[in-house]
């Protein structure tokens, strides 16, 4: 992950302002290869009693491929995980009910 790009430093000032710690076990990297993301989706993923109640992400693609592969494993979007993405797409009109 890039620890100086707008997007993050929003999101450390956004839980600043909010009085919340930073909690780096909070946060995910995610490969720009495709299969190594997947892995990253299953191993996060796989224990679906265990799921956050939202992620967001820092690209609307990166968010559609999540809602997508996490909706294969039969988790509903949001009533078990909302998926938020920061930024536009082409993708945020695909999925059902659409990327926030």
């Amino acid at each position: 992950g890039n620890m100086t790009s707008p997007r993050y430093l929003g999101y450390l000032n956004a839980l600043k302002k909010c009085s919340i710690e930073p909690d780096p076990s909070l946060e995910m990297y995610f490969s720009s290869n495709e299969e190594e993301r997947v892995e990253t989706f299953e191993e996060f993923l796989e224990d679906t009693k265990r799921l956050p109640s939202s992620i967001i992400c820092d690209t609307a693609n990166l968010a559609f491929q999540l809602f997508r592969y996490a909706t294969k494993k039969g988790i509903r979007i949001p009533e078990d995980m909302a998926v938020v993405a920061v930024g536009t797409s082409n993708f945020s009109g695909r999925s059902n009910p659409r990327l926030s």
